[in-house]
């Protein structure tokens, strides 16, 4: 029979208030998140963000579900989805400029104090509304070594891009660390922190190194509010610009 991991509520908070670190690509805003790996059965996320500083967008916002429910033969299955849409301007309609689909699957298994495993991730633009630009896609298939405990998180990631449209990245590799430095009381205050290399071949292109750093502060069990600063690559698809987003943010699980 399959075996259903639970965790104690104390990770699953700790783990929520520093998710903001990332893998792969999010052209434009915040670092697209991992999955929750250790949640029991589904996790949902919902992430609202308001740009203070940015040459591109205004607005943010971000749905993510993890469903990670069972263990056969020692293996963790679970599968990964996330929709972010970024807009420039608030409005009558308040149109999306930016749309980014994200869907990945894996297995992970105990590794000492953590977990290792293997994953498949898809990720593609879209068209929408006010943009008539040709989409990006990409596949990759990577590596993965997370832990997790109530005071801090740290995860590796090395993926490799087996297919592109319109990008040529080729090698990817994300690291990501968090630390939750005011743990007591009401309000735990958190530090996150991600650096991430993507390796490139195209013409005239070359490799690059993105960061991101987000103090959060726990409002509540589900909810965090957050500011995050970074550099950002390939804003406005894959054109080689970059930006310095500044991000005044809510983060709500559900």
């Amino acid at each position: 029979m399959p075996e259903i991991r639970r965790f104690s509520p104390i990770v699953v908070t700790g783990l929520f208030l520093v998710s903001a670190g990332a893998y792969a690509q999010t052209p434009g805003g915040p670092p697209a998140p991992n999955p929750d790996l250790t949640t029991n059965v589904a996790h949902s996320q919902v992430n609202v963000g308001y740009y203070a500083a940015t040459q591109m967008y205004r607005y943010h916002g971000s749905y993510n579900v993890t469903y990670n429910a069972v263990k056969v033969a020692g293996v963790g299955l679970y599968g990964f989805g996330d929709v972010d849409v970024e807009v420039r301007t608030a409005d009558a309609e308040f149109q999306p400029d930016r749309l980014l689909g994200t869907f990945e699957i894996g297995g992970r298994k105990s590794a000492g104090n953590g977990s290792i495993g293997l994953h498949y991730r898809h990720q593609s633009t879209h068209n929408v509304d006010r943009t008539d630009r040709p989409r990006l896609s990409w596949e990759q298939v990577g590596v993965r070594y997370q832990l997790v405990n109530p005071l801090y998180s740290f995860a590796i990631s090395a993926a490799h891009y087996i297919h592109h449209d319109n990008c040529r990245y080729d090698n990817d590799v994300d690291l990501r660390g968090s630390y939750v430095v005011i743990p007591s009381g009401r309000n735990p205050v958190s530090l996150a922190g991600d650096v991430h290399y993507v390796g490139e071949s195209g013409e005239g292109r070359s490799n690059y190194v993105d960061y991101w750093i987000e103090p959060s502060i726990a409002l509540s069990r589900s909810a965090s509010a957050f500011l995050g600063y970074g550099l950002v690559h390939d804003i406005d698809r894959a054109d080689g610009r970059t930006d310095n987003p500044l991000m005044i943010g809510l983060r709500v699980s559900i």
